[in-house]
This record gives structure tokens, sequence and C-alpha cells, in this order.
């Protein structure tokens, strides 16, 4: 039944080992109704948000795993010049195209506060939004939740908090933006409003604005975003920060232009795979220094699994 289930059921007739289920029904649940069939015991095993993950439901226990899935924010790398990309969306950010406002955020966020509270602690912080498993991840060299550091560096760009309301501005222009994430996602809209809560601490204003992907899509070059990815390909690294792809579709939405970036990606396509791991990563490395995203952690994927059901390394299927 296309986008409700499929059912896998043994084969006699299979030449090779037989499996051990006779038959496994998969459901394609949004992650409200697969918590809704956990509880009623329709299911015996269901993936579910992290959200979900601390709750505790009789017959069931939670298995969690660590993923490659990291979330972060795409902080505009661009002023706001009028340039338009080519859905006519508004490409540039007067606020966040300042470096410093993204350096400031980047150092004044706490990152271990967001994983212990918005993702229920299933998690691991990344300040570079490489996961450490994958053969091009690198170490990041700054400390985050450094709150007065933060200010320190707006300060010195400019940015101060002339009329005493709490928030910095600079040449008349408040340190203001929004911060876009999927209304469905609630591990993104419990990012989105905690580093807004933690963005005041330092002088910025983030509004949280949740919707469908057909609301975020015209603000993705102008405004912040919850991104998630995760690809055991590091071909991703020229999707998110490749200046020739830049403001096209979801390619580079920061719109990073850094040729010194764009030289080592086209350096890294040259190479065979093993060899090309330590230029992606050297690739990574000049774009996260450029602060074009504010990274928060990857995402442990969590599950329902009944009390009957043995997943253990030691199950034979």
């Amino acid at each position: 039944d296309k986008g409700q289930q499929f059912i896998l059921e043994k084969n006699p007739d299979y030449y090779g080992d037989e499996p051990y289920f006779e038959k496994i029904t998969n459901l394609f649940l949004d992650p409200d109704a697969a918590f809704a069939a956990v509880k009623n015991g329709d299911v015996d095993i269901a993936e579910v948000p992290v959200a979900y993950a601390n709750e505790k439901v009789d017959g069931y226990h939670m298995e969690y795993f660590d993923s490659i899935d990291v979330r972060g924010i795409s902080l505009p790398t661009q002023m706001d010049t009028g340039k338009l990309s080519e859905d006519n969306y508004t490409v540039g950010n007067n606020v966040t195209g300042d470096p410093a406002i993204r350096e400031a955020l980047n150092i004044g966020i706490n990152r271990t506060q967001l994983v212990e509270g918005s993702l229920n602690g299933y998690g691991n912080i990344s300040y570079n939004g490489v996961a450490s498993q994958l053969p091009w991840a690198f170490e990041s060299t700054f400390e985050d939740g450094n709150i007065e550091q933060a200010k320190q560096v707006l300060s010195d760009a400019g940015w101060n908090d002339t009329d005493g309301d709490g928030i910095v501005e600079k040449n008349g222009t408040k340190a203001s933006f929004s911060v876009y994430y999927n209304a469905k996602a609630t591990e993104r809209q419990a990012i989105a409003v905690a580093v807004a809560e933690q963005a005041k601490e330092i002088g910025i204003n983030i509004t949280p604005v949740g919707g469908s992907w057909d609301d975020i899509d015209p603000n993705i070059y102008s405004q912040g975003v919850v991104w998630g990815f995760g690809s055991a390909d590091p071909f991703e690294i020229e999707h998110q920060y490749d200046s020739r792809v830049a403001c096209v579709g979801y390619d580079n939405s920061e719109g990073l232009n850094d040729t010194a970036v764009d030289s080592l990606i086209d350096s890294a396509m040259g190479q065979d795979l093993n060899s090309s791991y330590a230029t992606w990563s050297q690739a990574a490395q000049k774009a996260v220094s450029n602060y074009p995203y504010l990274w928060i952690g990857t995402v442990d994927y969590t599950y329902f699994v009944s009390d009957s059901l043995n997943i253990s390394n030691g199950t034979h299927l």
C-alpha cells in the first residue's frame, strides 16, 4: 500500500539460509503516529524523535544509536545588496553578513546545553558539521559557551547596545534576524527556540519561525535555517560550501564565497577516494573558519523496542 505500508514474507524456496522472521510489516508513520502505535502496543519497534526518547511505555525499552546526522543553523554570509537568486529569492542578510555576528554566535552558544535540552541528551556536540565517525572528520579548536568573549567580538566589530534594550546595533541596524525550521521536526523547533534564548545573552535577537518547506524556501538565502545533514559521501562538502553552486536549490544556502575552499574541493575531486579524505577535511576546515553555520551536534537514532523482541548483536536472523 503506497505511502502506508509494505509487507515482506519469507520465501520458502529461497536457496540460502532461511530468515528468522516469517513476515515483517513496515509502516510509514509520522512521529506522533509512531509514538501512538507504541503506546497502543501495535508495533514491535518504532523509530521516534528524540523528543519522545525519555518517555516510558510499559512493555517497551529504548534503544539508541550514534549517527552521522548532524544539525546546524545556516548563517547567510553575504550582505543584502538587492541580489536575487534564480528563483527570485533575496540573497544576503545585513546582520549575519557581518562575520563578527557569526563568530559571536559560534563562541557564545553553549552546545552542551543544547544537546542536553533540545536533543534530550541523545546526541553529541559538533563544532564543524562533520560527524566524528567520518574519514574526513577533524577537531575544532574554539571553545563555546563563552558569553563574555562573544560580547567582546561584537564590541570590537562595532556592535554595541546604545539604547539599553539588550540588543546590540551597528550603524542603526539591530542585530536581529529569523531562524526558520521545519515545524514537523520537533528537535529542530527545540534547537531554534533554545538558540534564540541563548543568543539574547550576547545581545543578538533571533526570531524562531516554524513552517513547511514551502514557507522556508523563500528565506533560505537571507535568514537562518535549521538544517539536517548526514552523508557517507564527502561530496556533501561541495554541496555545502562551493561558491559555484551557491544559492542554487539547497546548495550552499549561506552563500559562502571562498576561493580557497573551492580550490581544495577541486583538488579533492581530482584524487582517488582514500587520498581525497584529507583534502576534503581541509576544505571543510577552511569553510568552517568563515562561520557559515552554527553547528549544534549529531542526533542519535532512537527506537522503542518491544521487550519481546531481541535485537542484540547475538541475535541470529
